[in-house]
This record gives C-alpha cells, sequence and structure tokens, in this order.
C-alpha cells in the first residue's frame, strides 16, 4: 500500500493505493478504507462491497485504488487504515491500523471533521 507523503490539502485529492499478493485465490473479497483522525475518530469509510466493485477472484498480485477527488477535512494529522476480508467478512486477511499517516493543511480556524463555513446572510 502506497500514500502520497506530501501534505494533501483540505478539499483536494487523494488516492489510496493498495499493493496486494494472494499466495491462494481469495474468492469475493471485500477491501475497506477507512480515514481517521489522530484522536481515533473515523471520518471516512469505505469499502469495495458498498461501493458496488466486484472483485471477483484475487490471485498473483496487483494493485487496488481507492480515489477520494475531493477530501474535505479538516487541517490535522490522519491515518488511512485498511483490510482485506474474506467474503461475507467472514474472516480478516490482512488489516494495516495506525500505519499510514498523513497531513491535510486548510484552515485551522474552523474545527471539526469536515469544515463547511456554510452559507450565511445578514439582513437587517
Amino acid at each position: 500500500m502506497s500514500l502520497t507523503p506530501a501534505p494533501v490539502r483540505s478539499g483536494g485529492p487523494l488516492t489510496v493505493a493498495i499493493h496486494w499478493r494472494a499466495r491462494a485465490p481469495v474468492n469475493r473479497p471485500i477491501v475497506a478504507v477507512s480515514i481517521r483522525r489522530d484522536d481515533g475518530t473515523i471520518c471516512i469509510e469505505t469499502n469495495s462491497e458498498v461501493a458496488g466493485v466486484p472483485l471477483g477472484v484475487l490471485v498473483g498480485h496487483g494493485v487496488l485504488t481507492v480515489g477520494f477527488d475531493q477530501l474535505n477535512l479538516g487541517a490535522g494529522n490522519y491515518y488511512v487504515d485498511v483490510g482485506i476480508y474474506e467474503e461475507h467478512w467472514g474472516h480478516g486477511l490482512d488489516y494495516h491500523w495506525n500505519v499510514y499517516p498523513f497531513r491535510v493543511e486548510g484552515p485551522s480556524a474552523l474545527r471539526g471533521v469536515i469544515p463547511n463555513s456554510g452559507r450565511w446572510t445578514a439582513e437587517w
């Protein structure tokens, strides 16, 4: 698995590349990716099943990528966690937790998981 080590701008893109190797065929696995803030808060969680991406049979080696076109996270430190599971979430085949850190840069005045200043109007 790899992650661009350069800081990511809030609202900018992020691609997670999952390099996998299967010594034996794995039928219809589920791959999960989550992005957590360094305090443990899960900010984004997705998986191949929910995304409707059938993986068929994994055998040999390859790369799966998950792209986030607009990573709307507040400035701070985060981790990407990745897991590969048997079909129907039967058994965890591999799980990488707290291994892939990255930093999001952007406005620090906004707090919360998703920075959004909202739409303001003022009438007098």
